[in-house]
């Protein structure tokens, strides 16, 4: 059953026109149209400025399309915008920026009670020191984060929080914005398997994305790959490995040396 569904979405930005006063529009989607089963993951494959971030905040309603629509569990959010009331904590995002993410004037511990006390019933506030210790624990994060800030933690550390705070709203939907592009090799490693552990013990749906060739291809059930605002390729992860078809994914993968050149 699909939890979302994206049909001929448009979307453009103002831009300065050059050499010209006044501005113009630039195409940034052109005519999207997807779905995420629940509990599947799907990547979103591209580069820089092909549009993925922008479809990310179009479902997010961080950024509102021109035309097409949204639905998620059979509901409208977009034309139908006032219906995200109802779903809002539902879908949830992960950012690039871990250091973004937090409040550096909140210690972890406010930050996560903040997180459950926007969602949770009042009635179950006693609750609240078990739920955080239990969710640091399925983010591999020991109790003695609760009494610092965000400046005393690694990168790494402050985007399990990240993720510790997501984790307390219980999404149905969780985009990944390039998470760990502002990390090490092994730590973005660690998070994403991490992430894909406890996509297994939750049960929700992943959209991941990213320009990552091989983080993509490892993390997700189905790859779409977008190329100037545009789907080129929306296959399962081994059919785009094993028989890439357009030009553009035969680039990617080559050039992350999982092709071999023609």
């Amino acid at each position: 059953m699909s939890i979302l569904e994206v049909k001929k979405l448009h979307c453009s930005f103002k831009v300065q026109a050059q050499g010209l006063f006044g501005k113009q529009r630039k195409q940034v989607l052109d005519g999207i149209t997807f779905t995420v089963q629940e509990n599947e993951t799907v990547g979103i494959l591209g580069e820089s400025g092909s549009g993925k971030s922008t479809i990310a905040r179009c479902i997010t309603g961080l950024q509102h399309p021109d035309s097409g629509t949204i639905d998620f569990s059979g509901l409208n959010i977009f034309p139908e915008t006032g219906n995200r009331k109802s779903i809002i904590r539902k879908i949830q995002m992960l950012f690039q920026n871990h250091t973004a993410s937090l409040n550096p004037r909140m210690s972890i511990r406010r930050s996560l009670l903040e997180a459950l006390q926007y969602q949770d019933n009042p009635s179950n506030r006693e609750n609240y020191e078990k739920k955080i210790l239990t969710v640091l624990e399925s983010t591999n994060l020991s109790r003695d984060v609760l009494d610092r800030y965000p400046r005393q933690l690694s990168g790494g550390q402050r985007q399990r929080v990240a993720l510790a705070r997501i984790l307390l709203v219980r999404p149905e939907l969780l985009i990944l914005d390039e998470p760990t592009s502002a990390l090490d090799i092994l730590t973005q490693v660690q998070i994403l398997r991490l992430i894909k552990k406890l996509q297994h013990e939750k049960a929700f749906s992943l959209l991941y994305i990213t320009h990552d060739v091989a983080s993509a291809l490892e993390l997700c059930d189905r790859i779409i790959v977008l190329y100037y605002g545009k789907i080129v390729e929306d296959r399962n992860s081994s059919q785009l490995l094993n028989d890439p078809r357009h030009p553009y994914t035969k680039n990617l993968l080559s050039s992350s040396g999982l092709l071999e050149p023609a």
